[in-house]
């Protein structure tokens, strides 16, 4: 694998970590299967981001269909929203 952890390596176009990560590394079998079209894999997501673009909200927090994926509060905490409380009726 190369590192290629350059700031604009992250950008459109070899990761597009849709602003949510600084540094991605290369993948050479990832290349291949793409059909020679992308091989980088963000590293180190931010804003509660995770997946080889920064594309899917981390476990315990839902994607914010009103804002766009590039945007830094685009995944909430499931707390933030619900009521998690659990109400017995007698």
């Amino acid at each position: 694998m190369f590192d290629l952890s350059m700031t604009s390596g992250c950008g459109e176009g070899m990761c597009n970590c849709n602003g949510h990560a600084r540094r991605c590394r290369f993948n050479m079998e990832l290349f291949k299967m793409s059909g020679r079209i992308s091989g980088g894999v963000c590293l180190n997501c931010r804003h509660a981001t995770t997946g080889r673009h920064c594309h899917y909200c981390r476990e315990g927090y839902y994607r914010d269909a009103t804002k766009p994926i590039t945007h830094r509060k685009v995944c909430k905490l499931f707390s933030d929203s619900f009521d998690t409380t659990i109400h017995f009726v007698v």
